[in-house]
């Protein structure tokens, strides 16, 4: 096992075993301004390492403008939200060692970004981030920095759960609550699972954990056959009458995600866990043949996106990175 745990650190990807969690409080500089007009902006919330190079963000946002003289007030907006995304550095080479979080929709901002430091500080910290707000009422736009605090917290990933029940029921928490789909549930079968749990002394990674990593490669991964966010792409350029390129700028990436979360959205998206048998028609078995003795193996169709099935894949001794493949 420790040939592919030094493959994973020389790429900077982290297994699960050493996830870490903080809860981050950052604020604005007290006066900055944009364009004259003073902007405070508070976050706060959840910073989380999935492994593998995953994290993921829990947050709430708060956006003051003051009023301009002469000119009406600027309503304040609050907004909160869920982002995943994998670790990697942000692209223009002022904000390098930085990750980007898309923020969901805030009222009066028609896109807001959250930029934090490539990883997760391993100890209690300050550190320095960023808010960047395009268009604010569709007249201006800031790049606020912001200096933040991190205190570990326990990270919501457990060890093998007691029961197959218990994880099965966390898994729902991590889809509904952590990835925001209220009406997504894990399909397993609990007899099967609790079968597979006893069988695998050897597990490192439990059931809700894989949830995890399963959830955060269907939201990062563009590059795999088939992957949910390359289909999400093509299908969000149609409603646009758009063409796209073989590369997608950092916009269209941003656009394919919010699409593939509305049709996720949908009642007739499932999300199975293959154990050898079959669940509402869902459950099929892996198109490249992997092992349930090996992995967590997910299965995942969005009906209105396509008719594709996808298989994302993660490693039960958590010595390999977790992936994703599709089939129509």
């Amino acid at each position: 096992m420790l040939k592919p745990l030094i493959m994973l650190a020389a790429l900077g990807l982290t297994p699960i075993a050493n996830a870490r969690a903080y809860s981050i409080n950052c604020g604005s500089p007290q006066g900055f301004q944009s364009f004259g007009r003073d902007v405070t902006v508070k976050a706060q919330g959840v910073w989380e390492s999935l492994g593998y190079g995953h994290t993921r963000l829990n947050y709430t946002l708060q956006l003051a403008v003051d009023c301009v003289a002469g000119a009406s007030c600027w309503a304040s907006a609050k907004g909160s939200g869920k982002g995943v995304v994998a670790n990697q550095d942000y692209e223009p080479v002022r904000y390098q060692d930085f990750q980007q979080f898309s923020l969901d929709p805030i009222p009066a901002l028609e896109q807001g970004y959250m930029l934090l430091p490539a990883a997760v500080p391993e100890t209690a910290s300050s550190f320095r981030a960023y808010a960047m707000l395009d268009a604010v009422r569709g007249s201006f736009g800031a790049t606020v920095p912001l200096l933040c605090r991190g205190e570990p917290v326990p990270s919501s990933s457990s060890s093998v759960s007691e029961s197959a029940v218990a994880e099965i029921a966390r898994a729902d928490r991590i889809i509904q609550d952590d990835f925001g789909f209220p009406g997504l549930h894990l399909l397993a079968n609990a007899e099967a699972l609790e079968k597979q749990m006893k069988n695998g002394k050897a597990d490192k990674v439990s059931v809700s954990q894989a949830t995890q990593l399963a959830m955060a490669v269907i939201f990062d991964n563009f590059d795999a056959i088939e992957a949910p966010l390359t289909i999400a792409a093509h299908g969000w350029a149609s409603t646009q009458g758009e063409r796209l390129s073989d590369s997608l700028t950092r916009d269209q990436e941003t656009a394919a995600r919010q699409f593939l979360r509305e049709q996720m959205q949908n009642p007739g998206t499932s999300l199975a866990l293959h154990l050898g048998g079959i669940i509402k028609g869902q459950d099929y078995p892996p198109e490249q043949g992997e092992s349930t003795q090996d992995n967590w193996i997910f299965v995942l169709h969005i009906p209105t996106l396509s008719d594709h099935l996808y298989w994302v894949i993660v490693d039960r001794r958590g010595s390999k990175a977790p992936y994703l493949y599709g089939f129509n």
